[in-house]
Order: structure tokens, then sequence, then C-alpha cells
């Protein structure tokens, strides 16, 4: 049969047809539903971000491309549920992340094959031409317990005579959320160099190659730089040095770091300022996750996408 149209899209006329994107979405999640369904299994719902991006546009796809569903199961009532469920998943998750406080473990990079430890390497290379010395592997367990789909580790260096410190590391999504970034033909890995010098008063200069991938964020004593993925180290350093002189130049005095606890502690005190910036604001920028979200996306499933999480949102804020 052909799947009616949702009591819940009235609000939301489709004329637009799907983008490619949720083409290949609704061809995947077909033929997985198919599948489940031939065995006489039940569906069982997703319950990650991915999931719900998935999810949301190939309902809308379903509903502009007319095809038929066989086993259909899904009710007006179901759909709603799952993405109040999904998006409140996502927000909670987003929200753990920024406050739960990090701990740290040794580690070896031989305990994730899934990653790119050539890039490692490389930027390691590059680190210690300019100068910076290797503390080590570390990862923090408190995220990968939190993100398990996103398990990786930073390495970490210290240079400039103690006033930057240097994280390295990357991120490849595992499991349902590896499946997933397949189906949408995203890359969304990221190899990640960011650069930190703090100051007196527990203010900070950061300098990073993650512009598009991170929060995105402004938050207050924290002056950010952000280049594209492609920035070599060099060039992160150069922009960074510039940085640190012209705030040095006009009075600030750096707090240096010596050794691995060092690196730790300035990296918690960045932490604890973000997390509270946060607990302030919020942890949903409507324009950050549009703009984000807008090139994979139908109209009609970004505005379902930012609703639910845009609900979320302000009911944190007001409940504080």
């Amino acid at each position: 049969m052909t799947i009616a149209r949702p009591a819940w899209m009235s609000a939301h006329p489709i004329q637009q047809p799907p983008s490619a994107f949720e083409s290949r979405t609704l061809c995947a999640v077909k033929s997985r539903r198919s599948s489940v369904a031939s065995r006489g299994a039940p569906l069982a719902p997703v319950r990650n971000f991915s999931g719900l991006v998935s999810f949301s546009c190939s309902v809308s796809a379903w509903y502009n491309m007319g095809h038929d569903r066989t086993r259909a199961c899904m009710t007006p009532a179901t759909i709603r549920a799952e993405i109040r469920e999904l998006a409140r998943s996502f927000y909670e998750r987003r929200k753990a992340a920024h406050t739960t406080p990090p701990e740290w473990r040794d580690v070896s990079p031989a305990q994730f094959p899934h990653l790119d430890v050539s890039f490692y390497d490389r930027v390691s290379s590059e680190l210690i031409v300019e100068g910076f010395r290797w503390l080590g592997d570390k990862e923090n367990v408190a995220l990968s317990r939190l993100l398990p789909d996103l398990q990786t580790f930073v390495r970490g260096f210290v240079g400039d005579d103690g006033s930057t410190s240097a994280s390295v590391w990357h991120v490849r999504p595992l499991g349902r959320a590896r499946v997933a970034s397949m189906i949408r033909n995203d890359r969304n890995e990221v190899r990640a160099v960011a650069l930190s010098t703090e100051f007196e008063g527990r203010t900070f200069v950061l300098t990073s190659n993650v512009k598009g991938h991170d929060g995105g964020h402004d938050v207050p004593g924290i002056e950010s730089q952000r280049l594209g993925q492609q920035a070599p180290a060099s060039s992160l350093l150069k922009v960074h040095r510039i940085a640190v002189a012209q705030r040095i130049s006009a009075g600030g005095i750096v707090v240096r770091a010596r050794d691995a606890e060092d690196l730790l502690a300035g990296g918690l005190r960045m932490h604890e300022l973000t997390a509270a910036h946060l607990a302030r604001v919020g942890y949903f920028n409507e324009a950050l996750e549009t703009a984000r979200w807008r090139d994979r996306l139908s109209p009609d499933s970004l505005r379902l996408l930012l609703a639910e999480l845009r609900a979320l949102h302000e009911a944190d804020i007001g409940g504080r």
C-alpha cells in the first residue's frame, strides 16, 4: 500500500523532492526493514542521533517519492514518540559530554586499530621539529563510556618553553554510528590538532583545525581560532604564536606547563570554563545546527529535527 500522509506532517507541507542524501538513506532503511520483516522480527528503534537523522529524513523521502511499504507498522503517535526519544537522547548525551569531568588513563595506539596512527605520527614529527616534547598517549575513559562509538585517544605535547600545549586526536565512528555514516556518505572523520596557551586569570588562547566539526561555541575567556581540517601543524603554530605574542605584549602572563600533569590540569580548567558557560546558555545553538544539517536534510526534515531539539533546550533553560 501507499503510505498515508501522517497527521503530524500537516504543519510541514512537502514541496521539494528528496535530496540525494535522503534517497540513499531511504534505500538503506527500506532494505534493512524488508530484511528484518522477512524474518518476522520486530523493528528495533534506533537510539542515537544518527538514527534520528536517518529516520526523520526517510519518512520525508517515503512520502515524497510515493514508495509502497509492506508490513507498515509506524503510526503518527509512534513516529512522534520515536523522534522525541531520539532527540532527548542526543541532547542529553551532548550535555553530558560537556559536564562530565575527564578521566584519563595511559594507553597504546595498538588498542585503537580503527584509528589512523599514521596521522598521529605525521603530526608528532611536525611538532617535534618545532621543538615540542611528547608527553604521552591518553584516553578519556569518561567520554568513551558516554560515547563508545567515538572512542579515541589523545597524544599530548608541550613546547615553546612550556607556554603551549598541543593535543592530537582522530575520531572515526564505530559500530552503528559507522554504518550510519556510510549510509549517509558523510565524511565525518575528524583529524584534530589543537594548541592551547593559558594565561593567569584562567583565560586561554586556543587554536585548532576543527572548524565546522566542533560545537562552535564562543566561550568568554577562551580566544578561539578555528582553521580547516587541511591546515598543517605549521600553519596552526604560526597563527597561535602570533595570538600569544599579542596577548603577552598586552600584559598577559603565561601559565607554563612542564609535564603531563600540568597539561591535564590546564585542560581541566578550560573544560570547567566551557562547562560553566554552557550551563548558563544551554547546549543547543540553532544557527550552528541549521548550518550543520542544511545541506544534508530536506527543509521539512530539518524543521522537525530543530523543533524537537529547541523544545528540549527551552525546557532545560527554563527549569534552572
